[in-house]
């Protein structure tokens, strides 16, 4: 009798992992490091740096993808600028992390088109007006492995310099 309930009670504890084990399968994508100069202006090159790791217990497949965005709101959105992507044609392992370091020109798309009708928000600067102290920024990297694993974002703030950038009226 007391081998029958403890094989019973293995049965249960199994069952009950179960679905964590299966959902822990998927790559686990994170991006513990996210370098950038505190200060950048329109049309200047930076150098950023990131890791990205796989935390998960499956490889994350080739063809998976990172993306840094300029944004004024924190949120990745329509209305924020692309400055680069760049696509990984390698599997990442389970345990494994991926040290990149790209160069970006970093730019303010004046008139963003949002796409499937979603509005676009009233821009916060004035590309056209002079400021020497700058408008409060953010880098945002996105980092997509594909299939079921999903995507991730790290944020960097950052000042944005230059000629031609001040808070319109309305904006912070």
């Amino acid at each position: 009798m007391r081998k029958l309930t403890l094989r019973i009670g293995l049965c249960l504890v199994a069952i009950l992992l179960l679905p964590a084990l299966v959902a822990a399968g998927a790559p686990q994508m994170s991006i513990p490091t996210f370098t950038a100069p505190q200060s950048v202006s329109i049309g200047q090159r930076i150098n950023l740096s990131w890791a990205v790791s796989n935390t998960g217990i499956e490889a994350a497949p080739d063809g998976w993808y990172e993306a840094v965005y300029l944004s004024f709101d924190g949120q990745l959105g329509c209305e924020d600028t692309l400055l680069g992507v760049w696509s990984q044609d390698v599997a990442l392992a389970p345990g494994a992390t991926c040290v990149c370091t790209h160069q970006v020109r970093v730019a303010v798309d004046e008139d963003p088109v949002c796409k499937a009708g979603r509005p676009v928000a009233a821009p916060l600067i004035s590309p056209t007006v002079p400021g020497p102290k700058g408008v409060p920024a953010y880098l945002i990297l996105q980092v997509n492995p594909g299939g079921a694993a999903g995507t991730v974002t790290r944020v960097q703030p950052v000042t944005l310099r230059g000629s031609g950038l001040v808070p319109e009226a309305g904006g912070e």
